[in-house]
């Protein structure tokens, strides 16, 4: 008995085919055996799985998180704190290690968060600590980002309901 294939709904597509890569895995997982380790053969492999266009839009549930959260705190009159950040939790300070993705996303939700108005204190990284050696390579990105968050505006018509 014969059997039919399924045709797929992509065949004889002519326009770009996109995949939109949300997840962090494919930044953070650089290491040998990881998964990720060649990024040109990642590349390469959503070539050959039919993809020719490529969304790198790793996070943006992050920046609806922070638009809803302010919604909620301003209908109930409450002010947001955020104290365990933006990121990651578990990034171990090897030499060389690679911070820039991790201010990268620091830094959005940081300054997302504060220009909201509903912030009445926002932490910028899980990694701000002075043990982090390869985070205060940078201490301009420090001093910029806590310059952003002073002069944030902070929530008004706060109270009981």
């Amino acid at each position: 008995m014969a059997t039919s294939q399924p045709h797929s709904p992509l065949a004889g597509l002519d326009a770009p085919l996109a995949i939109t890569m949300w997840d962090f895995s494919w930044i953070e997982r650089r290491w040998s055996g990881a998964g990720y380790e060649d990024w040109d053969q990642a590349l390469d492999e959503l070539t050959e799985r039919g993809y020719n266009a490529v969304r790198i839009d790793a996070f943006p549930h992050l920046l609806g998180l922070i638009h809803g959260y302010a919604e909620v705190g301003l209908a109930h009159k409450r002010p947001l704190i955020t104290t365990e950040c933006w990121g990651i939790i578990d990034y171990k300070d090897w030499p060389l290690l690679d911070w820039g993705w991790v201010k990268e996303l620091c830094e959005l939700g940081t300054l997302t968060a504060s220009a909201t108005g509903q912030w009445a204190a926002v932490a910028t990284s899980n990694f701000c600590g002075p043990q982090f050696v390869g985070m205060w390579r940078d201490i301009a990105w420090h001093q910029r980002l806590t310059g952003a968050i002073k002069s944030a505006p902070l929530p008004t018509g706060l109270g009981a309901s």
